[in-house]
């Protein structure tokens, strides 16, 4: 069994101006800061990051949309989401001394692995003419993939509690001294639940967030809201994957062998089925982002 503190990086969450809902600070990163990037249909300037109040939409006499801007980039709290404030409460605050907008949060993870392979195999000879074997091993794999550092329930990492089994049988009969029958028979079967921790797979919406009509449990899957330039949340977080994968290999080989003189004939047949089952949860709870 391996186990270590295993130190993962540095990134960015929102300060507490960010959370404020004043994002003034996105004016001023930019290279050039301020910049122009062309007028809107009223003819005034597009500043980059500008932040937009919705509910100022107006439709002009062409039928286009028109949006006024949040003054100073200043999102007011009384236009918060409450399932917003909720779930920003779950976000880590900046732990490196600053307060700074980008990489201010520093992370580490534990790393785990355990894996034990037992087998045995049986030889028996049962008589002159018949001889029989058999074969068994057991794989168990216990490990974390995918470490981030992150605190539950944002965390995407998996703990894997891997099963395998595989057995093989064999019988070989001597009919006589120039025949011989030989049967021999497998089975393998993986099982793997590739899964996020539970706290984060069964996160109830309803109840946590006050989000209604979600398909499914887990806290949403949050990506792309941040960078290392402009702050947020830099780091994908919420369920990644709630899977069920099983592979299973059942097999059979029957065989006669004739020796005739100088020739030595065989006659057999070879028989396998391979399945494999893919359950699959994640997509049944809300996805936040941005599109660039």
């Amino acid at each position: 069994r391996d186990r270590e503190n295993q130190y993962v990086g540095v990134i960015s969450v929102p300060n507490a101006e960010y959370r404020a809902g004043n994002l003034s600070n996105n004016f001023l990163v930019t290279t050039p800061a301020n910049r122009n990037l062309g007028t809107d249909f009223a003819g005034r300037p597009i500043i980059q990051n500008t932040v937009y109040d919705p509910a100022s939409t107006v439709i002009d006499s062409s039928g286009r949309r028109v949006l006024t801007p949040f003054p100073g980039n200043i999102i007011p709290t009384a236009r918060f989401d409450p399932s917003a404030v909720k779930l920003m409460a779950f976000i880590p605050l900046p732990n490196i001394a600053g307060d700074s907008y980008v990489n201010n949060y520093s992370r580490s993870s534990d790393y785990f692995k355990l894996q034990t392979l037992p087998s045995i195999k049986v030889d028996q000879n049962i008589g002159e003419k018949v001889k029989i074997f058999g074969y068994w091993q057991k794989v168990n794999t216990n490990k974390s993939n995918a470490p981030d550092g992150m605190p539950v329930p944002l965390t995407q990492i998996r703990d894997q509690y891997i099963r395998a089994n595989a057995g093989r049988a064999g019988l070989d009969y001597t009919i006589s001294p120039t025949l011989l029958f030989h049967l021999g028979i497998g089975f393998e079967r993986h099982r793997n639940p590739d899964q996020d921790l539970s706290s984060v797979a069964n996160f109830n919406l309803a109840s946590q967030l006050g989000i209604i009509g979600a398909p499914g449990l887990g806290f949403p899957q949050i990506g792309n809201i941040g960078d290392s330039t402009l702050g947020g949340l830099s780091v994908s977080v919420g369920v990644n994957k709630v899977t069920l994968l099983i592979d299973q290999k059942p097999v059979a080989t029957p065989t006669i062998t004739w020796v005739h003189g100088n020739h030595t004939f065989k006659l057999g047949a070879d028989w396998k089925m391979d399945t494999f089952s893919d359950r699959d949860i994640t997509a049944q709870t809300p996805t936040i982002g941005l599109d660039r």
